[in-house]
């Protein structure tokens, strides 16, 4: 979710790239090596592909899924500890753009995948699999019309979608997941008919501070909530 920005927002805007560079230096811990590595790993693999460029080109009845930013890896293991993800859990990124997301829930010792709009994304994130020796998986696909992986928690990047983006994943998600599968959303609040919110939890992102809510699919008919909408605990 990086949007287009001016010659004068790029003193605010490298800035908070070297915020995020630093929190993750000072949160990582034993996690730094990896991370410095998988870093040198994805620069290399995606020297010269164009994120910004490729989705103006789609465009398409939805750009604004296509937006392209990442959830930095300490931001992401936050979120991991606290989601309820059972040993062996399977992640999902549904968008998964570079990988990164994925290459961090390997990282911290759960199987994940990664689909991903954009073809030669996929193989760039495949090729950096291997560099790095990890059992992550990639396919390429729409995530409102392909197959998703199977998976125990998906994730969604979902602040910049617009409304019809998430009203078709919301009926996805109340349709195809079964009872009990977890799911985080960035600033976007779920039916609570169909999944009950478990947490919500401010994490830094590049496009700067985003709500991360985790939720879990309900089972059988919906439960009485006394939570307000938006303030899942």
């Amino acid at each position: 979710m990086r949007y287009r920005i001016r010659w004068t927002d790029f003193p605010g805007e490298l800035a908070w790239n070297a915020a995020i560079c630093l929190y993750e230096l000072l949160t990582l811990g034993p996690h730094r090596a990896k991370w410095w590595r998988m870093h040198r790993v994805l620069r290399r693999r995606f020297r010269g592909l164009d994120p910004e460029r490729m989705a103006l080109e789609a465009q398409g009845p939805r750009p604004e899924s296509l937006a392209c930013g990442e959830t930095p890896a300490a931001s992401l293991l936050h979120l991991l500890r606290h989601s309820g993800l059972a040993p062996g859990g399977r992640f999902v990124d549904l968008g998964s753009g570079r990988g990164l997301a994925v290459f961090t829930a390997c990282l911290a010792g759960f199987p994940a995948s990664g689909l991903e709009y954009f073809p030669e994304s996929v193989e760039r994130s495949r090729l950096a699999a291997a560099d790095l020796g990890l059992q992550a998986d990639f396919e390429a696909g729409d995530f409102l019309e392909a197959p998703w992986p199977a998976g125990d928690l998906y994730y969604l990047a979902s602040t910049a979608f617009g409304e019809r983006t998430r009203g078709r994943l919301a009926t996805r998600l109340a349709e195809e997941l079964s009872p009990g599968t977890l799911v985080i959303t960035l600033d976007w609040v779920l039916d609570p008919a169909d999944f009950e919110g478990l947490q919500t939890l401010p994490i830094p992102v590049t496009w700067g501070v985003a709500r991360a809510f985790t939720w879990r699919r309900r089972g059988g008919d919906p439960e009485p909530s006394g939570d307000a909408p938006g303030d899942p605990r």
